[in-house]
């Protein structure tokens, strides 16, 4: 639904945490709060209204979302989004417990980086570019949120379960999983199928196989230089007609999509390791360590060090 009014200017950023893979939380935005990114986030950003309505503003205008509405952000996206009202406002029509309750937008969410193969369930269509829109109704919307709870209780505590089915002592200190964050991505993949299937032109939007047999061989092949005629050798077509299919069906060139891919698990492996930045950037098909921090720097607007010691906090999706 297209809104009228802008939301107020946003007075500084949102603060970004970054993370290991998958985060996710609920969040219930009690007063007009508003998250603002310019430049969005080196992530994705997965968002489902369970409650209320919330206010989107992106390029091509504003939109209003509703509970069973889905919204995904590619990564450097702008984030300009907020509750549709100001619940604290006393003048607000309407001002008894109940209906202040209805009108708070909540939301189920999830910043994450994917895998390769995970390409074909994020084409929903846009609602400007980078962002991603689909609906859920009844049934639908049930079963998204049972999945985005699970992946919530598997990102958040360090033994991939919920508490209640641990069988910990009460008190005692949580065990590790060992296969936490397969689990988190176990659900996280789950909850993008079914968001996928809601897209409402079918099989028809499908990433051809040709296009997914290039994105597995790049990912596959991802820690040295790659050139566009050996990618088109391991998908059957020729140079000049993958890259006219890739960027029609991917949205992007097939050396902007490799790098991407690249950066992304740079992203990973600064949060996750103390490996060297140089050691890292030879790991992912970079020539040289000033090569790999000028296209990181351009990418997500940090150098590799200040990535890896910038840990931002904040609670906004």
């Amino acid at each position: 639904m297209p809104a009228r009014d802008p939301l107020p200017a946003a007075r500084s950023e949102t603060p970004y945490r970054q993370h290991d893979g998958v985060v996710a939380h609920r969040l219930r935005f009690d007063q007009r709060l508003r998250t603002y990114r310019a430049a969005g986030t080196p992530d994705w950003l997965l968002m489902v209204t369970v409650a209320g309505s919330g206010r989107i503003d992106h390029a091509r205008g504003s939109t209003i979302v509703t509970a069973g509405e889905c919204l995904l952000y590619a990564p450097r996206t702008p984030h300009d989004f907020g509750n549709l009202v100001d619940v604290s406002d006393p003048d607000m029509p309407g001002g008894n417990a109940g209906s202040v309750a209805d009108l708070r937008w909540e939301v189920l969410w999830s910043h994450f980086l994917p895998s390769a193969n995970w390409a074909e369930w994020l084409r929903w269509p846009e609602l400007a570019p980078g962002l991603h829109h689909a609906r859920a109704d009844g049934e639908q919307l049930r079963e998204i949120v049972v999945v985005m709870e699970k992946l919530m209780r598997r990102a958040q505590d360090p033994r991939g379960a919920s508490r209640d089915d641990s069988g910990d002592a009460p008190g005692s200190a949580p065990r590790a999983h060992p296969r936490a964050a397969a689990l988190a991505a176990n659900a996280l993949e789950e909850a993008l199928l079914l968001c996928d299937a809601l897209d409402p032109r079918g099989p028809g939007a499908r990433i051809d196989a040709r296009v997914r047999a290039a994105m597995a061989f790049m990912a596959e092949e991802i820690g040295r230089p790659l050139r566009l005629g050996e990618i088109a050798r391991a998908s059957g077509l020729s140079v000049s007609r993958l890259a006219h299919l890739f960027s029609d069906q991917v949205g992007t060139p097939i050396q902007d999509w490799l790098e991407t891919q690249r950066i992304e698990r740079a992203c990973q492996r600064l949060a996750l390791t103390t490996e060297p930045v140089s050691a890292i950037g030879a790991s992912l098909g970079f020539p040289n360590a000033f090569y790999f921090s000028r296209r990181f720097a351009k990418r997500t607007g940090l150098s590799p060090r200040a990535y890896r010691q910038q840990g931002r906090q904040g609670g906004a999706p």
